[in-house]
C-alpha cells in the first residue's frame, strides 16, 4: 500500500523544493456544500468531472488540478494505492479536502490503458456475492474492498474536521512503527515532527459522531473509477462503523461507468443509492454497455444523463447491456480509428464497414427477432476518453481544460 500527500497552500505551490506562483481557479466549495443532491447539479458535475479525469494522475497533479480547475482551491489531497498482481488488484483513490475542512471529495482512478492488471480486472467479470445483498462484478468488488479499510480511516479524519494530510501521516506512522518495541511513536503533523508517548494519540481519528454531519462528502470516478465509487458507497452503507460517513454522502457522480451488479443488487440499492447516483454517458461510449450478456445479467441503477452540446441532460431509458464483448469491442475499435484519423475513412475496408454498420442499425427495428443485429452496435472507444467527459462537464473550448 502506498499513501501520498499533497497540499496547495495560499502562500505558493511547492515543486521539488522551490515555490511557484499560484493560479487560483473558481471556488465552488460553497456551491458543493449547499447542493442538496436530490437533483443533478451542473456545477457539481463540473467539479467532480474534473476530479474523475485527473484521478489518473498523482497526488500532486490532482491537488493542483483541483486548485486551478476543480473548484477546490488550496486543498489537501491524499492518494492511496493498493497493488497485488496475483489478486488482480491495482487501483488508486484520491481524497481531496477543502481548506475550510467542510468538503471532501473521494475520487477513484480508472483503467490505465497500459496497465495489464487493470485491463485483466475489467475483462474478468466473474460474479461474487456482495454479502447477502446480491451479486456484483467480482474484480471490482475485490478492488473496492482492498481500499476500504484505509479510506475509512482517512475519511473519518476528514469528516471529523481534522487535517487530511495529518491523518495520512499518522496512518503511515502507525504502519512503520507497529513492528518497533518502543511504546512512544513519532507523529508527523504538517511540516512539524512531534513526539507523542500515547499510542492512542497516533492512530485514533477524530470522532465524527454528531447528530448532523458538518462535512459534505462526494464520491466520483471515471470508467473503473465510477464502478469503485458506487461499490464503495454500498460498502459504506452496510458498514455499521461507517454510519457517520454515509450520513455525510451528498451524491455520487460517475462518468462512463460500467455496470457493477446483477438484478438482485440493483433491486436492493436502487432506492438507497439510486437517489444519490448520477451516471454520465458521453455519446456512444462503449463501456456503460459492459459487462456483456455473455458474462451474465448486469443492471444499472441511478439517474442516467447523456451528453449534448449544452451539457448533460437526463436520459429517459437506460443503456442496454451489450450482447457480446468481442463484437462490441471490435466495433468500438473501428469507430475509434475512423473518428481519430479522417483519412482512414477512405480505406476500402473501413469505407465499406461503416455504411454496413449504419444499415444494420436502420434495419434492426424491422427485424426485431434477429439477434444478429445486436452484435454490431454503434459504439466507440474514443467516446470513452475522460477528456470528453471533462469537456462536456466544464463546457469549455477544447484545450482550455489544461490551462
Amino acid at each position: 500500500m502506498k499513501i501520498s500527500t499533497a497540499t496547495v497552500s495560499d502562500v505558493g505551490e511547492g515543486v521539488r523544493g522551490f515555490e511557484v506562483e499560484t493560479n487560483e481557479g473558481p471556488d465552488l466549495v460553497e456551491t458543493l456544500k449547499k447542493s442538496r443532491g436530490e437533483t443533478h447539479d451542473r456545477i457539481v458535475a463540473q467539479c467532480l468531472g474534473a476530479a474523475s479525469a485527473w484521478a489518473y494522475s498523482d497526488a500532486d497533479t490532482f491537488a493542483r488540478a483541483m486548485h486551478r480547475r476543480g473548484g477546490v482551491p488550496y486543498n489537501e489531497t491524499v492518494s492511496v494505492r493498493i497493488t497485488n498482481n496475483a489478486l488482480l488488484v491495482d487501483t488508486e483513490a484520491f481524497v481531496c479536502q477543502s481548506k475550510d475542512k467542510k468538503l471532501v471529495i473521494l475520487a477513484f482512478g480508472g483503467t490505465n490503458p497500459v496497465n495489464l492488471i487493470q485491463l485483466l480486472l475489467d475483462v474478468t467479470p466473474r460474479r461474487d456475492q456482495f454479502w447477502t445483498v446480491g451479486r456484483v462484478h467480482g474484480s471490482f468488488f475485490r478492488s473496492a474492498l482492498a481500499l476500504w479499510p484505509t479510506l475509512k480511516k482517512l475519511l473519518s479524519f476528514a469528516i471529523g474536521g481534522s487535517s487530511l494530510c495529518s491523518g495520512a501521516e499518522s496512518e503511515r506512522g502507525r504502519t512503520r512503527e507497529e513492528c518497533k518495541p518502543s511504546r512512544g511513536k513519532a507523529r508527523v503533523n504538517g511540516s512539524r515532527n512531534e513526539a507523542h508517548d500515547s499510542q492512542d494519540d497516533l492512530c485514533e481519528p477524530s470522532s465524527a459522531d454528531s447528530e448532523e454531519p458538518k462535512t459534505t462528502l462526494y464520491l466520483t470516478g471515471h470508467s473503473l473509477g465510477g464502478a469503485l465509487a458506487l461499490l464503495t458507497a454500498a460498502i459504506m452503507y452496510l458498514d455499521p462503523d461507517a454510519a457517520p460517513l454515509w450520513e455525510s454522502v451528498r451524491a455520487i457522480y460517475t462518468y462512463g461507468q460500467p455496470m457493477v451488479g446483477c438484478s438482485d443488487f440493483a433491486e436492493k440499492f436502487e432506492d438507497i443509492l439510486g437517489r444519490k447516483l448520477y451516471r454520465h454517458i458521453y455519446r456512444d461510449d462503449f463501456v456503460p454497455t459492459m459487462p456483456s450478456r455473455t458474462a451474465g445479467q448486469f443492471q444499472h441503477i441511478g439517474a442516467e444523463l447523456c451528453s449534448t452540446e449544452n451539457g448533460w441532460l437526463p436520459h429517459v431509458t437506460y443503456v442496454k447491456q451489450a450482447p457480446s464483448f468481442v463484437t462490441s469491442f471490435a466495433s468500438g475499435i473501428v469507430n475509434f480509428f475512423a473518428e481519430q484519423v479522417p483519412d482512414v475513412r477512405t480505406l476500402p475496408f473501413l469505407s465499406r464497414l461503416q455504411p454496413f454498420q449504419r444499415v444494420l442499425q436502420c434495419l434492426k427495428p424491422l427485424v426485431p427477432t434477429t439477434p444478429l443485429f445486436d452484435y454490431f452496435p454503434q459504439v466507440s472507444l474514443y467516446d470513452h476518453l475522460p477528456v470528453n467527459y471533462l469537456r462536456t462537464s466544464m463546457i469549455l473550448p477544447p484545450g482550455t481544460e489544461f490551462l
